[in-house]
């Protein structure tokens, strides 16, 4: 009797282990396919964002990121027609999209051609436009010398035209801002505001000339004058110079956030005003020290401007705050494949060097991060001794534990 209740127990629990075998294996399936369609979920939605991209900024670069051949092809095709269609229609429309990409060269081609062949929308917009392309490529390829006098040139000729139009002069202060010579900047902002005290884009110039001469005062003033001004928030640019300045202020940090999220949820912000100011957001997010917020923040920035080297710049910051010192090494690098002139990423690079005992090369970034700093024109004149105190010290105590005399001559 009791052999068979034995057997009938171990029968029971043989079928019960079968059964929840099967069920296991089910719920295992379930969660597998629960998977799958996550990431092809994941992936379309991947896809979208990049042909959407592609569409907005005209850019095939971005076509050329999917992975899916049909799909690239075709986003390529529509691109390419875009293009077509708005070169035959609307050049000076077009130059306008290829400028608040970020592509500035195509940029210029398209308003040069329009304004040669005398294109009907061609007016004084087309002329001031093309000496801002000018400036903004000159800024990125570090191609001043070239591109301030050509900037210069269609500027002087759209004055020519319109001798009391403000803008005309607000773009005059910014070609010499990008040169740079900034008090012949705010003398041309001074002259848009002689000529119309209300004028908005004259405001926020001279704020941004103003810190980066260091003088924060008179351009939280000049920003806080545009934004007042700005009832309707058609200047976001505004918005996001009171937040870049504002970053440095401790107690003015969630303002600093209020004013960027301003540029971010607007629909006339530029995709590189919207990568900015995400970039400054995460900055402060990093500074507080909520790292878990920082990695979805750069991401969303990189989506809005992939070609800046300021979102690596920025990641590589973030990794060495977290002690991922490789991943900080490769998003320092790329930053310097981009921009080979950006003193910071040079220093981030040698710091993670640094803390992976490649003390040589740490020594060469921190000497070439103190070597830029001066010509860096994306520093502001008052941070630019900070950094190169900060490098300095740690060649200085690099050398002071090999026992070698330190003389790096820009240290003295």
């Amino acid at each position: 009797m009791k052999f068979k209740i034995i057997v009938i127990i171990l029968l029971i629990v043989g079928v019960c282990a079968v059964l929840f075998f099967f069920y296991a294996y089910n719920e295992q399936q379930k969660n597998l396919k629960i998977q799958e369609e996550t990431l092809i979920k994941e992936n379309e939605q991947e896809i979208n964002k990049k042909e959407i991209q592609a569409l907005n900024t005209l850019n095939p670069l971005i076509c050329q990121k999917i992975e899916d051949k049909e799909r690239k092809n075709n986003c390529l095709d529509q691109v390419e027609k875009n293009i077509k269609s708005l070169k035959e229609s609307n050049p000076v429309y077009l130059g306008s999209l290829f400028f608040q990409a970020g592509n500035y060269d195509d940029a210029i081609n398209t308003y040069e051609s329009a304004i040669v062949d005398k294109n009907e929308y061609v007016d004084i917009r087309a002329y001031l436009a093309l000496a801002l392309a000018y400036s903004e490529k000159g800024i990125m390829k570090h191609q001043e010398e070239i591109c301030f006098p050509k900037a210069l040139e269609w500027v002087n000729k759209a004055i020519n035209l319109e001798p009391n139009n403000p803008e005309a002069y607000r773009v005059k202060g910014y070609v010499y801002e990008t040169k740079p010579d900034f008090f012949s900047a705010i003398d041309n902002y001074d002259k848009s505001l002689k000529i119309d005290e209300f004028y908005i884009p004259a405001y926020i110039g001279r704020c941004h000339t103003n810190s980066l001469l260091g003088i924060l005062g008179n351009a939280l003033e000049d920003c806080q004058k545009a934004v007042d001004l700005d009832s309707e928030k058609r200047f976001p640019i505004a918005y996001l110079h009171l937040c870049r300045l504002k970053l440095s202020i401790l107690d003015k940090q969630d303002e600093a956030i209020e004013n960027c999220q301003v540029v971010t949820d607007s629909f006339t912000a530029s995709e590189n005003d919207k990568s900015t100011a995400l970039q400054i957001i995460a900055t402060i997010k990093t500074n507080q020290g909520k790292l878990d917020e920082v990695l979805a923040l750069l991401q969303q920035a990189i989506f809005h401007a992939p070609q800046d080297p300021n979102n690596y710049l920025t990641l590589a910051i973030f990794y060495n705050k977290k002690e991922n010192f490789n991943e900080a090494k490769i998003n320092a690098q790329k930053v310097i494949e981009i921009d080979s002139k950006k003193a910071v990423a040079f220093g981030e690079l040698g710091y993670a060097y640094l803390n992976t005992n490649e003390i040589d090369k740490a020594l060469e970034n921190f000497s070439n991060a103190i070597q830029l700093i001066d010509e860096d024109p994306s520093l502001l004149i008052t941070s630019k001794e900070s950094y190169k105190n900060k490098y300095c010290d740690y060649l200085r105590n690099i050398y002071q534990e090999r026992n070698q005399e330190f003389n790096e001559p820009l240290c003295q």
